[in-house]
């Protein structure tokens, strides 16, 4: 599924290279960045994502994705001491 979403992308910016992708992109690399991410924190080899990052990187080198997180925030990091909602434990 990575390999067709990056050789999907490549055939788009073939067709047009001035497509807008990046929405597209940002979205993908923030949800191959938390999949990684996850990985090393459960001990797996995250190596099949972070190569589809380099190739996604390498397909869209103009979309500025250093803003997009590499995990999503847990409650303690957004709430901090405070008490955590119920409905976001």
């Amino acid at each position: 599924m990575l390999d067709l979403y990056v050789r999907t992308l490549r055939n788009v910016r073939k067709v047009d290279p001035d497509a807008d992708v990046g929405a597209s992109v940002r979205e993908v690399t923030h949800r191959l960045r938390t999949i990684s991410t996850a990985c090393q924190d459960a001990g797996v080899d995250p190596s099949l994502y972070l190569e589809a990052l380099a190739d996604l990187t390498a397909a869209a080198p103009d979309v500025d994705v250093r803003t997009v997180l590499w995990r999503n925030a847990s409650p303690q990091e957004l709430f901090g001491e405070h008490e955590i909602p119920e409905e976001r434990r």
